[in-house]
């Protein structure tokens, strides 16, 4: 296979590597660099999905950061079918193949996918990422004659091994996709994982009707807690701004996954008032509430306002939504309780830091990421002088171990920033010289972590520094 331009193997997490074009001008090339693995928590869950002998299907599998999980996860004796029709990005996905000994787990299909079967002018990405059909924004104006087939003609994997994941994300076709794999859906009963929001301002709502028509129901990962969860409505203004695929199961496989821990079919309708005792077990053992105890008078009260009686109600269900001692359903439960107290109000002060760290938990990045700018407003506008008098969640669960010394603003801006440059953009590629002054602030108060040196280093080099 010749490739026009030169090619690297990167190392992915879980021992794989994926060949990409040695170039930071591709996504995936930066992406795996920058974070040493896929941004989507979406392919860790279905590995986890996914079982020995199982089989799956990538209906636009790229430079197979999914196909070759797939395959990982499968085994020896599962089968994955990867279909991807840009004649240079195929060529990379067969040299991952090979360098990963994945020969008789995977077929690269150089077709596109579609509710027809025939040929079609594919357009060609300005990234290899986002060629499509499609006209669309992120294509050149390159094209190339490719097959086009559907998933009920070219999914069958044989009888050795039962579809159980179909992963599609064909830029603007996911709704043709599914339905020319109907029959497919209906026979194997996989669980289907389809992108949901595909650019700016551009959303699958055909994709989601066509699910429906299915009789499937719609689900988004959970990622704190690594499950599924219910989408009741799945409409632009009930789907949070950064969530990119949506799940769709029958109520059989939507068993099946519950049954694993993998899916919560329904969440309660109430649920009890958060423990207190839960609360102060969990801050007693995190560095920086305990320099902090006697300042908060060693109660964890908070209740002189109807604001911290809330804040401190919040906290206590989120404490209790990480207790695995409780029912999957239940602490999906307390957590939504929890981000619904703080939706209802407006923050301030260390509140910000409670109410980012909640929402992104609960998976509200967009609301999360507002909270973080207030509180990077607040701490850089008042410094030292910034109040830590009542009990808080640290903005980010990689600053709950980090000892403050003391540097408490400093402690909380970098917190606070670090979190904010990793949820404003799914990668500091789509962030330019705005995601490099954060990641220099960071570093400057001496709190960055590996990922955000790495993230400083790799974007100096993409913007030429």
């Amino acid at each position: 296979m010749k490739q026009s331009v030169d090619v690297t193997l990167l190392p992915m997490a879980g021992g794989l590597r994926v060949c990409v074009p040695d170039q930071l001008s591709e996504i995936t090339r930066f992406v795996l660099e920058e974070q040493e693995d896929w941004f989507e928590p979406e392919r860790a869950f279905l590995a986890r999905v996914l079982l020995p002998g199982d089989g799956a299907i990538d209906a636009g599998a790229n430079y197979g950061v999914y196909a070759l999980t797939f395959a990982d996860a499968v085994g020896p004796q599962g089968r994955v079918r990867a279909f991807e029709p840009a004649p240079p990005v195929a060529d990379c996905l067969e040299i991952s193949v090979s360098a990963n000994d994945f020969a008789g787990r995977i077929d690269v299909v150089r077709c596109a996918v579609s509710d027809r079967i025939g040929e079609a002018e594919f357009r060609l990405g300005g990234t290899g990422e986002l060629g499509s059909l499609h006209d669309k924004e992120g294509t050149s104006n390159a094209t190339v004659r490719v097959a086009l087939t559907t998933l009920d003609e070219s999914g069958d994997l044989g009888a050795a091994s039962r579809l159980a994941v179909l992963k599609i994300d064909v830029e603007g076709e996911e709704e043709a996709v599914l339905r020319g794999a109907s029959k497919l859906i209906a026979r194997d009963d996989p669980l289907v994982m389809f992108e949901w929001n595909a650019g700016p301002q551009t959303y699958n709502v055909g994709a989601v009707a066509e699910a429906y028509r299915q009789g499937l129901s719609l689900y988004r990962l959970l990622v704190s807690m690594g499950t599924l969860i219910p989408v009741p409505v799945a409409t632009p203004d009930t789907i949070d701004f950064f969530t990119l695929n949506l799940f769709a199961s029958s109520r059989s496989c939507s068993g099946r996954l519950a049954a694993r821990g993998l899916l919560v079919e329904s969440l309660p309708s109430t649920v009890s008032a958060g423990s207190a005792a839960a609360f102060e077990a969990r801050m007693e053992m995190l560095p920086y509430a305990l320099r902090l105890l006697p300042a908060w008078d060693g109660d964890f009260a908070t209740t002189r306002t109807a604001d911290g009686a809330a804040s401190m109600e919040a906290m206590r269900l989120h404490a209790e939504a990480f207790d695995a001692g409780r029912t999957l359903e239940e602490r999906v439960g307390k957590l939504r309780a929890a981000a619904e107290i703080i939706k209802g109000r407006q923050w301030n002060g260390t509140r910000l830091s409670t109410a980012a760290r909640i929402l992104a938990d609960f998976g509200e990045r967009k609301a999360a990421y507002q909270a973080l700018q207030r509180l990077v407003d607040e701490v850089s506008r008042v410094g030292g002088a910034f109040a830590f008098d009542e009990p808080f969640l640290a903005p980010g669960a990689n600053f709950d171990r980090i000892d403050p010394e003391n540097r408490w603003a400093d402690w909380l801006l970098g917190g606070a920033t670090d979190c904010l440059v990793k949820l404003r953009n799914f990668s500091s590629f789509f962030g330019g010289a705005d995601d490099l002054r954060l990641l220099q602030a960071v570093q400057s108060l001496g709190f960055a972590d590996a990922e955000i040196d790495r993230r400083t280093m790799l974007l100096r080099r993409a913007l030429g520094l």
